[in-house]
């Protein structure tokens, strides 16, 4: 389950969010635990849900939300971390950068209440969303908090009454989902200038683990703990079961030529083929590669899988070369993995990789910053 899903059902067992607040960063400058984006929620008796950090902020955001709550206004606060050396409002956070979170009532009627359903209807319906909050304004018919909220076919405006601002973040959420990450933009003119997080709201990651042998058990494990949705596909009723799987989201079982109509397959799935059967991981190769999924891996020798590659652009698949640039196989980042709990953690870890677009790699050789995060202002 991920950090979004626990945070919406800790919100759901309330019995309404008269005195509950959501504290999000807004901005990150220099180096920071979590970026923009990352969310709190702050319950009516003080425990929180979600993480904005490392542990060192929250407390303050406790105490901040409840004068939040007091007064009805949002409360943008800025923790700059930016002297290693100092003992910041004695959080010792030594990140190395400025945070900037903004905490907001969630009482009935604000705009901030209309996120958590917000984000709970993008996680139901597995569809792309975006959301522009505004946290610093002047001069613009705005207030701090005010969203436009967007999904593939409706715009909601909570609070923004500038129609030339209004239509700027309209655009600003297009340039964002066209980009596919989150961002942070500047707008600016003659009457003002307003800072404003533009948010890329995700599905979870739908993972299709095909195969049910005691090697897929941490997989599915691993994919729960990073709040994947999996699903579980075998041709064995005997292994492909809910006591061996307890937290996958979905168990099918059937022939790999009867499944596909139960199988999820879209543009962000990711799919790791681990039948240990030749034919079986045939066949379902042969049927993701006409799929549109992000990731495609197979477990397997590296000599099984060439042959694999050969039969299939025989078959009229592809050519070799192109599968083999398509298909992950063997399956896996190079960690020196060895034992089932470690191969899991290989093919996770090479999964999240590939749909982060990123290389992989150690950090401390990455040029640049660690996260890649966008400032852009628009005249």
């Amino acid at each position: 389950m991920n950090e979004t899903q626990v945070l919406l059902n800790a919100a759901a067992t309330l019995p309404s969010m008269e005195g509950a607040a959501l504290a999000t960063i807004v901005n990150v400058t220099g180096s920071a635990y979590r970026g923009p984006g990352a969310r709190l929620l702050i319950l009516p008796d003080g425990r929180t849900v979600g993480s904005v950090s490392a542990g060192c902020l929250e407390r303050d955001l406790v105490e901040r939300a409840r004068r939040v709550l007091a007064s009805g206004t949002p409360d943008l606060a800025i923790y700059d971390t930016s002297d290693l050396g100092d003992n910041v409002w004695g959080l010792g956070i030594g990140c190395g950068g400025t945070i900037e979170v903004l905490i907001e009532s969630l009482k009935a009627g604000t705009p901030a209440a209309r996120m958590l359903p917000f984000l709970r209807e993008r996680l139901g319906r597995r569809d792309i969303g975006a959301a522009a909050l505004i946290f610093r304004v002047a001069g613009i018919d705005a207030a701090v908090g005010s969203r436009v909220l967007a999904t593939d076919t409706e715009t909601e405006n909570a609070g923004v009454s500038d129609t030339a601002f209004a239509s700027w973040l309209r655009q600003e959420i297009s340039a964002a989902r066209l980009a596919g990450r989150s961002m942070v933009s500047r707008y600016t003119s003659t009457a003002g200038l307003a800072d404003v997080l533009v948010e890329v709201i995700t599905p979870t990651l739908p993972l299709v683990i095909f195969g049910a042998g005691d090697d897929a058990i941490p997989l599915a494990q691993v994919a729960d703990v990073l709040g994947w949705n999996v699903t579980v596909v075998d041709s064995r009723p005997g292994l492909a079961h809910a006591a061996r799987f307890p937290t996958a989201d979905c168990i099918v079982v059937g022939q790999p030529e009867q499944v596909w109509d139960r199988v999820p397959l879209g543009a962000g799935s990711a799919a790791v083929v681990m039948t240990h059967n030749y034919a079986h991981d045939l066949s379902i190769l042969s049927h993701l590669l006409a799929s549109p999924v992000r990731y495609l891996g197979i477990l397997g020798t590296r000599k099984r899988t060439a042959a694999m590659l050969r039969v299939l652009a025989a078959q009229g698949s592809g050519s070799e070369d192109g599968i083999a640039a398509r298909v992950h196989g063997p399956v896996g980042m190079d960690i020196g993995a060895e034992t089932p709990a470690e191969i899991a953690l290989a093919i996770a870890a090479e999964i999240q990789t590939v749909c982060a677009g990123r290389s992989g790699g150690f950090l401390n050789t990455r040029p640049g910053p660690i996260h890649e995060r966008n400032l852009r202002e628009r005249l």
